[in-house]
């Protein structure tokens, strides 16, 4: 209690049920490339409200709020991190806390990988712009909790530190010396207890947590207690 939590994603289901009292600074552009389900389910696991019934979050106590990344200008729709960091800044205070959900296209990712393969994706940092507003809210006093991603990807490789758009040769983002203050957080598996092989690793992710099998809200499945957008549960989300 007495703590805000600000999630950062394309979209998410406002009116569920377990996520009452949500506010959004700023709603999505129109047309997000994702559905709702993934925002609603970390919302649900991070702060899920304690009401009796569905999921009892984390921190079920603590406020939320809710930020979109995805904005639209002529027509074309794109991921604005450093828009959505800026008003996760103005929803929150010192000591609040900001979850980075989203990932980014890093260097090996494949030019065209199948549908739902998500090799390569790595933590929004990579993106220097990206990593200087983390830094920004860091020094600010927000607490920073990001996907380091499910790109399969080790942030100690070489790949990481050179030629790295806006570093000097030989540094980057995912290296210690350069650490924005965030918090990144890997996947593990639960039994037994071991890094997931999707998730991104390497010594700049600071945690690992529990990244499979987690009991969520979103998504239409055998889980589902009601089909409406209000009573939608899942028991098989992968974060």
């Amino acid at each position: 209690t007495g703590v805000t939590i600000c999630d950062m994603e394309y979209q998410v289901n406002i009116n569920h049920a377990d996520l009452t009292g949500m506010l959004v600074g700023n709603p999505p552009a129109s047309g997000p490339p994702f559905t709702d389900d993934h925002g609603t389910a970390v919302c649900t696991i991070a702060a899920g409200r304690d009401h009796g019934f569905g999921v009892k979050g984390i921190a079920y106590g603590a406020g939320l709020q809710f930020t979109s990344t995805w904005r639209r200008q002529f027509g074309t729709g794109f991921t604005d991190y450093v828009s959505g960091l800026t008003n996760a800044m103005n929803l929150t205070s010192t000591g609040d806390i900001i979850i980075l959900e989203t990932q980014t296209v890093g260097p090996n990712r494949p030019a065209n990988p199948p549908e739902g393969d998500q090799t390569g994706l790595v933590s929004i940092e990579w993106i220097r712009s990206s990593y200087d507003a983390v830094e920004t809210a860091v020094a600010n006093g927000r607490i920073i909790v990001g996907a380091a991603g499910n790109g399969k990807q080790n942030f100690d490789d070489a790949v990481y530190s050179t030629n790295v758009e806006g570093w000097p040769n030989g540094q980057g983002p995912f290296q210690l010396a350069n650490d924005s203050g965030s918090m990144i957080v890997g996947a593990s598996l639960p039994l037994p207890v071991m890094a997931a092989d999707f998730s991104n690793d390497g010594a700049t992710v600071d945690f690992n947590g529990w990244g499979t099998d987690l009991t969520s809200g979103g998504y239409a499945t055998p889980a589902v207690l009601d089909y409406g957008t209000k009573l939608c549960y899942y028991n098989d989300f992968v974060g």
